[in-house]
């Protein structure tokens, strides 16, 4: 923003593991980033509320100022006004005039996506059922990100016609596109 900090929107974040990612990384490759949130670092996180039973929300808890459940409270990227409330939210950097035009013309410059749906049911079909909110998360991060910011978005695999052909849109609206296995994750 007009600040210089760096401006990061969480999609589908509970329980906070891509948040506590960037702030390792923060911590430990770019201390620059370190201060309070006007120099640093000014990230805003959405989850589905209410949480899944069962859910632990300590965290969410614990950081409440920092979460921003879209237009209805519920966090649920599969309504268009949630969509849009991040659209705009990501032209949101001050309340200066001359920094929220700055900031408007700029928007977020990292979006993660970490959404998944419950799958227990039937695993073969993961790809299939988490397959519109993929969508819905790039559609919200797309209309929310500066021109040259990046996006990471958690997948589980991409075999569907439907996954490959959105992965073929990231690839156009990106310089470059990455597919990473981390290595904790299974197989």
């Amino acid at each position: 923003d007009a600040s210089g900090a760096l401006r990061t929107l969480h999609l589908c974040e509970a329980p906070g593991a891509f948040v506590a990612a960037l702030n390792h990384y923060r911590h430990a490759e770019r201390p620059a980033l370190l201060g309070d949130d006007r120099r640093g670092w000014r990230g805003v996180a959405s989850t589905l509320r209410p949480s899944p039973a069962g859910f632990d929300d300590r965290f969410v808890t614990a950081t409440a100022d920092r979460w921003d459940c879209g237009a209805d409270g519920t966090g649920d990227l599969l309504r268009a006004q949630n969509i849009a409330h991040f659209w705009q939210l990501a032209g949101e950097g001050s309340a200066e005039p001359a920094e929220r035009a700055a900031s408007a013309a700029r928007g977020f410059d990292l979006v993660t996506a970490d959404g998944s749906v419950d799958c227990s049911a039937d695993w073969s079909a993961q790809e299939r059922t988490t397959a519109p909110l993929f969508v819905a998360e790039v559609l919200a991060a797309l209309g929310a990100l500066r021109v040259g910011g990046a996006l990471v978005v958690k997948l589980f695999t991409f075999y569907e016609g439907r996954t490959a052909a959105l992965l073929e849109a990231l690839a156009a609206a990106f310089d470059e596109l990455l597919a990473v296995k981390p290595f904790a994750s299974k197989a």
